[in-house]
């Protein structure tokens, strides 16, 4: 058992101790944490935060509290225009697909851009090798590697870029119709 020494409002961690601390600041509280947790928070390079108990890294915390943000942002948009909030929560998951969407994938064990040049370049070379099934096509891979591609890997390769995709239009398609049937607030930002 240890003890953290956490800013009461950021939730941030400033020190971890093997004994109860006997003073600690005004916006400080001390909290019993286990001896893993400490181990974490010593391993890590970047600041932890301790969060409704459970122990968060400062990515974690920095997509926590965008949430927070655009929870407090629709809620307040919502209580003015029901549709606008909809609207603005339409956009924000249309952003978020977008992300995913050409974020990209791996493939055989290698990176693959899914960006719209990319889906392009891969119709052509689905045509090429419709054309003439012997065709071999360099492809070059976003670590640098160059790699020869047959029919059967061009294939393969297209369909799990294109089955990406639709992957995320798919959940784009029903968080959209959530964001449509939401009739409070609390159901639109919980999507």
């Amino acid at each position: 058992m240890k003890y953290a020494i956490v800013n009461i409002e950021r939730r941030r961690i400033n020190r971890v101790t093997d004994e109860t601390p006997q003073f600690v600041g005004e916006q400080m509280e001390v909290v019993e944490i286990t001896d893993e947790q400490a181990a974490a928070i010593a391993a890590s390079d970047t600041p932890s935060f301790l969060i409704d108990g459970e122990l968060k890294s400062m990515p974690e915390v920095m997509v926590i509290r965008r949430a927070e943000r655009e929870a407090a942002r629709l809620t307040e948009l919502y209580a003015a225009d029901p549709e606008a909030a909809k609207a603005a929560k339409i956009n924000q998951l249309r952003s978020a697909r977008d992300a995913v969407e050409f974020g990209g994938i791996t493939f055989n064990g290698l990176p693959v851009q899914t960006d719209m040049v990319t889906q392009a370049r891969l119709t052509s070379a689905l045509s090429l090798v419709a054309l003439n099934p012997a065709t071999v096509i360099k492809w070059e891979f976003p670590d640098g590697s160059i790699v020869d591609l047959d029919k059967a890997t061009i294939e393969a390769l297209a369909a799990a870029v294109f089955g990406h995709v639709q992957q995320t239009r798919t959940d784009f398609a029903a968080a959209k119709a959530l964001v449509e049937a939401a009739a409070t607030v609390e159901e639109l930002t919980a999507i």
